[in-house]
């Protein structure tokens, strides 16, 4: 199990703003980039993630034909809850959401070169399928993460959980 604490991310500004104007939101670059900077004050990235044997997450997840599956766990943090839901907040969570689990899947990629294989795309699992499979708890510690669910809620609630299948290359 491998966890990475407070590493940082920058919230994609362009990104962010071609969101608010999809959704017929006038803002100024100028307020968007103070209010990011708020928001960017607060986020408080981490993950943790794991390669294991594609049993531990039968009945939870399809490993197919997969010869190892990593699970991804990534976290804002806590501090994010405190920001006013608007537009600009679920939208910034959204992007940091990616852009950390987007981290984590360069770092799986470099392993998975190193052992010759190909990855899948990331899936997002459900919270409650996470915390049923028993095989995994035992092997991924949430407690690190300060990541718990209780009441079929995940807290901090700005927080996702996703399986990449492995393959092996296919020799030319």
């Amino acid at each position: 199990m491998k966890m990475i604490k407070s590493f940082k991310i920058n919230l994609r500004q362009g990104y962010i703003l071609r969101g608010l104007k999809k959704r017929k939101i006038d803002i100024t670059e100028e307020v968007l980039a103070e209010k990011l900077g708020e928001i960017q004050g607060l986020i408080k990235p981490a993950t943790i993630y794991d390669t294991l044997k594609p049993e531990v997450f039968r009945g939870c997840c399809e490993a197919g034909k997969s010869i190892a599956v990593s699970f991804l766990a990534v976290t804002l943090g806590k501090d994010v809850e405190t920001l006013e839901k608007n537009e600009i907040t679920m939208l910034s969570l959204t992007d940091g959401l990616e852009i950390a689990q987007g981290f984590v899947m360069k770092l799986l990629q470099i392993e998975a070169e190193d052992e010759r294989c190909n990855l899948a795309e990331a899936v997002e699992l459900e919270p409650r399928k996470v915390f049923e499979n028993q095989k995994l708890l035992k092997t991924i510690d949430f407690s690190k993460l300060d990541v718990s669910f209780s009441d079929n809620i995940v807290s901090p609630e700005n927080t996702k959980f996703f399986t990449v299948n492995w393959s092996l290359r296919k020799k030319k």
